[in-house]
This record gives structure tokens, C-alpha cells and sequence, in this order.
């Protein structure tokens, strides 16, 4: 698996994306200025709005210094442990050319109990929403964040 390096190119695109979130231009990234540009934006472009929730798990998870706010900095740090992060839950998994599954019992239930954690209105069909919220979750719980509450 190829590595991400943090070279110029992603620098100026980190920036860039700051610059974009700062509606502001404060250097500091709100609840708010998530809330009404930078995350409904970005999420939009996939036909998908951020909740408040979501929207606050990452603020939650990026302040740092707990002032309700993100810094540049914060946001960098954020961005190089997720990334790192990632690529380290990545490389945990074996990596195979080819993957054989023999479906016996154990497999149908392993299988049917990822999908029940999956579909969280019970309806035995998974969409955007449930696999979105269910990776935030396991991105909070891969960062430790802590529950805060809007500005």
C-alpha cells in the first residue's frame, strides 16, 4: 500500500481547504462556519449534508486546546494523526491478491453481525447515512474524542 507523504502539493491543498472552512478569515475554523460553509459544502458535493452531530464529533476531535475552536495547527495535527491513523488500521489488514471466503456458519453470522452494526434502522437495507454515521463513529473511537457541545 502506498504511503501518504505530506509533501508542498498536500500543504497548499491543506490551506486552501483551511482558508475555505475560516469563512471568517479569523484563522480559526467555528461549529458555525462548519455548520453554514465548510462541511455541508463538502459533503454536499456527494449528495450529502453533515449533521450538527457529525459536524461536532469533528470539531470535538481537532480542538486540541479545547477553546471550541480549530486552529490551523489543530487542523493540520488533526489531519496527520487521521491520516496516520488510517493508514496504520490499513496496513493491520492482511493484504491478499485474492481472497477465497468459505461461507459456513461462523461467517454467515460474523457477516449478519457487521451488517445489523451497520443498519441502524433495522430495515435490512444499508444507505450513505448509516455507513457515513457508522464510520464517524469508528473514526471517534480510533481518535478518543470527547462529547462537546456547539458554540
Amino acid at each position: 500500500m502506498a504511503k501518504f507523504e505530506w509533501d508542498e502539493d498536500a500543504e497548499k491543498k491543506f490551506c486552501e481547504l483551511f482558508d475555505t472552512l475560516d469563512k471568517d478569515g479569523s484563522g480559526n475554523i467555528t461549529f458555525t462556519e462548519l455548520q453554514e460553509a465548510g462541511m455541508k459544502e463538502g459533503v454536499s458535493v456527494l449528495g450529502q449534508t453533515a449533521s450538527d452531530e457529525e459536524i461536532n464529533q469533528f470539531l470535538n476531535a481537532a480542538d486540541t486546546d479545547g477553546d471550541g475552536t480549530v486552529s490551523k495547527d489543530e487542523f493540520r495535527t488533526f489531519l496527520h494523526e487521521f491520516i496516520k491513523k488510517l493508514q496504520e488500521e490499513l496496513n493491520q489488514r492482511p493484504q491478499k491478491k485474492t481472497t477465497t471466503i468459505d461461507w459456513d456458519d461462523t461467517k454467515e453470522k460474523e457477516f449478519s453481525n457487521i451488517f445489523e452494526d451497520l443498519d441502524e434502522d433495522g430495515s435490512g437495507t444499508l444507505v450513505f447515512d448509516e455507513i457515513k454515521s457508522y464510520s464517524l463513529k469508528q473514526c471517534a473511537q480510533l481518535l478518543g474524542t470527547k462529547k462537546k457541545t456547539p458554540d
